[in-house]
């Protein structure tokens, strides 16, 4: 599946770090120079429309994990 430059950003920084909760500020971080100009609802809008791209590419779910009050967090799966 093709990935756009903020989808990979945003997963490389997710996956740097399995079971690690990955704060907001620090994913924005990754998928801009401008962080201070960055709206926060389009991260949430970025890994829902991925959330989706994936579910309908693979069948299967999205290994990340929203954490209120904490960020994302990436669930590595076990085969």
């Amino acid at each position: 599946m093709a990935l756009s430059s903020a989808e990979r950003a945003l997963l490389h920084a997710l996956i740097a770090s399995p079971g690690t909760p990955v704060g907001r500020e620090r994913l924005i971080a990754a998928l801009t120079p401008t962080p201070r100009d960055f709206d926060p609802h389009r991260l949430e809008v970025l890994l829902h429309r991925l959330r989706a791209r994936v579910r309908d590419a693979t069948g299967l779910a999205l290994p990340v994990r929203a954490l209120r009050g904490q960020g994302y967090l990436w669930v590595p799966t076990h085969s």
